[in-house]
């Protein structure tokens, strides 16, 4: 992203962004409900450090769990530990894997750093934004999806190789990537925006600085309490992140390159 940006309205140059009135009265409750909110403790034994115990038998993470027997005292493993423990056994270094991080130019000890483990898996997606794990399945980049933290585990992001547009997610649960870029200062400094990418895979290969908008139901919740500007990939990238955050962030505070305009 360059570092020369250009406001989509300033004094006497504008960009007309032609923002639609709201739709919907503001929610009560902007805030993601947490995994502990949530009445489970998906989220409070889980960092990228490794995995926490995970059950013999499962309950499985789709939408209907099927019944299993327990042994007396076991503690079932929660749904996100189910699919991170999966995640893991596809996860290796493969052919695919090898290929793609060199075709994308991939920096895997940034990668490592920011966002965990990314691999090549198999997988299938499903409507509403969701993938699953299966051996037919086609090879698709998975990605750990992590809470504001940093360090906790929300969710897996996973998008086709040559199509890295459509991503889903296995529990529906992250809103976005880079959370935790959000609100801190650092992100900010000498006045530079927070850029948001179009796709996980452009973040990875910005190094994971800055953010991308997986649920865009989800992102007034978290993107609008950036507190510097919010840069787009593009004008109309930049348009679209206006419209979506509108009517919790000020159009004069979302920027796209001034490279767009040349």
């Amino acid at each position: 992203m360059s570092e020369h940006i250009h406001l989509l309205q300033t004094g006497t140059h504008t960009h007309s962004i032609g923002l639609p009135p709201p739709l919907l009265d503001p929610p009560p409750d902007l805030k993601r409900e947490s995994p502990a909110e949530a009445g489970t403790s998906d989220g409070a034994d889980l960092n990228r450090s490794g995995k926490a115990g995970i059950g013999t038998n499962r309950n499985y993470h789709t939408a209907l769990p099927r019944a299993t027997e327990r042994s007396p005292g076991e503690v079932p493993a929660t749904p996100l530990q189910e699919i991170r423990a999966e995640f893991y056994e596809w996860a290796d270094s493969s052919a695919d894997w090898l290929d793609y991080v060199r075709d994308h130019g991939l920096d895997l000890v940034a990668i490592t750093a920011q966002a965990g483990v990314l691999a090549v898996c198999p997988v299938v997606f499903l409507p509403q934004g969701r993938f699953d794990f299966a051996e037919d399945g086609a090879p698709a980049a998975v990605l750990e999806a992590f809470d504001a933290d940093g360090e906790t585990s929300l969710d897996l992001v996973a998008w086709p190789l040559h199509d890295p547009a459509t991503f889903a997610t296995a529990l529906g649960r992250a809103g976005g990537l880079g959370l935790w870029q959000v609100n801190n200062p650092a992100t900010y400094h000498g006045g530079r925006p927070l850029p948001v990418w179009r796709t996980p895979l452009a973040w990875l290969q910005a190094r994971c600085h800055g953010a991308v908008v997986l649920d865009p139901l989800s992102a007034p919740g978290w993107l609008a309490s950036a507190p510097g500007l919010i840069a787009g990939e593009d004008i109309a990238h930049a348009r679209e992140l206006a419209r979506l955050l509108h009517p919790y962030v000020d159009p004069s505070r979302i920027v796209a390159p001034l490279a767009e305009d040349l």
